[in-house]
C-alpha cells in the first residue's frame, strides 16, 4: 500500500505512531517503505506496548534496510543505503 502512494524513490522520511503491528502487513510495509525512501532516507515509526517491534524489524532487514534498530521495545529505525 505505502509502495503505490508515492513515487519511488523521493520521500526522505517515513514516520509512523502508535501503531498496532496486528494489523499490519509487515513485510509489504517494509518493501513499500523501501521502495519510496530515498537513498539515506530513514524509516521510523513507534508502537502500543506489548507489540513484538522485532518483528518489524526483521522485515526491514529483509527489505534491505540499514542500521535496524528496536529502542526500548517501542519503536523501530533504519534507513536506506
Amino acid at each position: 500500500m505505502i509502495g503505490t502512494l508515492f513515487e519511488a524513490g523521493t520521500v526522505d522520511k517515513v514516520v509512523g505512531n502508535r501503531l498496532l503491528i496486528s494489523k499490519l502487513g509487515l513485510d509489504e510495509i517494509a518493501q513499500g517503505a523501501y521502495k519510496i525512501l530515498r537513498s539515506g532516507g530513514t524509516f521510523d515509526m513507534n508502537f502500543f506496548p506489548n507489540e513484538d517491534v522485532k518483528l518489524v524489524a526483521e522485515a526491514l532487514k529483509r527489505a534491505g534496510f540499514e542500521n535496524v534498530n528496536v529502542e526500548l521495545d517501542l519503536a523501530v529505525t533504519a534507513s536506506k543505503p
